[in-house]
Formats: structure tokens, sequence, C-alpha cells
């Protein structure tokens, strides 16, 4: 019966040695380090609209914005600012009080297409506008024009900020428009809403 019952512990003893190995050895092999792996993401050319412009020195006419060519089609949508602003020893500096648009204000600004809508601050386009290298809206500014002299030493300064969406796409979440989820914009039939 004592060589039965040694027979057993050493047997159990061996197995215990054997697994605490084997989980040592696991424990090794989980514990070793993988080698670094650089990523380098690299962006397309410069994606950025294009706004274009004929100035005349006094007025600012036929602004449009053109995409840069792509592999789709985008939503635009634009801020205009408008300040006075004088230039001092390579320093910008912007008159306090805005000037005034309207016909009785500090100048007026027509836009020249019913595909550009207001909401919000922004101007949007309300169709999506191809990628092509030579996509662009129709005209958004038809006509600025200075009204009423400036405060001393400073001139009206209109300056067009664009953005644009990818037109297809949707958010992963919950199949809502990227444009819609961006920019707060709905769209049906591929036009943007402008309620």
């Amino acid at each position: 019966m004592k060589s039965k019952t040694l027979l057993i512990v050493t047997v159990s003893l061996l197995l215990m040695a054997f697994l605490a190995g084997g989980v040592y050895a696991a424990v090794n092999f989980l514990h070793g380090s993988s080698n670094n792996q650089a990523n380098s993401l690299v962006a397309d050319d410069d994606l950025t609209p294009e706004v274009s412009e004929d100035f005349d020195g006094e007025q600012k006419s036929d602004v449009i914005i053109t995409i840069p060519k792509t592999d789709y089609s985008v939503y635009v949508r634009a801020a205009i600012v408008v300040n006075w602003q004088k230039e001092v020893d390579d320093e910008t500096f912007i008159y306090p009080a805005a000037p005034v648009k309207g016909t009785d204000g500090d100048y007026t600004l027509v836009l020249d297409s019913d595909k550009w809508f207001e909401k919000d601050g922004f101007y949007y386009y309300e169709e999506a506008v191809p990628g092509t290298g030579s996509g662009e809206t129709e005209v958004l500014i038809g006509s600025c024009e200075q009204l009423k002299n400036p405060p001393e030493g400073y001139i009206l300064h209109v300056e067009v900020l664009t953005q644009t969406i990818q037109a297809i796409g949707t958010t992963d979440a919950d199949s809502t428009a990227a444009v819609t989820d961006a920019w707060g914009v709905s769209v049906t039939n591929g036009k943007l809403d402008r309620d």
C-alpha cells in the first residue's frame, strides 16, 4: 500500500511540475513583444476648394467655388465675413464695429444664383458638386459694393471661407447622411433642404 501511495504522490508531483513548467512556458510565450510598425498616412493632394472672383478695385463680383479633382462629389457651404480692416507694420487690425449690409448701410451684397441659400450664418449650395477637377458652383456673390466711406484708414474687407463634405456617405452609428451629421442640413433627392 505504501508503494502505491508513493507512486501516486510521485506521479502527482511530476504532473504538477510538468503543468507548472507548461504554464511558465505559456506565460513566457504570451509575454513576448512584437516589433514596432510605423504607419504613415498621406493625404491626397490639396483638397481645399478654391474661391475665384473678379475684383476691379471697388467691386467684388462673380465669386464661385471650384472643387479640386477627387473621386467623389461634395456639398459646399461658405461663410462670407465682412469687416473694416487696416494694415499697420504687417499687422492686420479689424475695426470694432462691423459694416452694415443693405442699400441704406455700408455695403450691398447680391447673391447671383437661386441654388445658394442662407441658413445659420452659412450659404449652402443645394446641389452636390462633382469632383472632376472642373466641378464648380454657380456664382455665389454676383456683386459686393461699398456704399459709404469706411472709418479713417480702413478698407472694406470681404472674405469667403468655404467648407466641403463628401456627398455620398453616412455615419457608422445610424446611417445618418454625413452632411446632416456634420452640418445639420437634411438631404432630399440629392439636394440640401433649405428648412
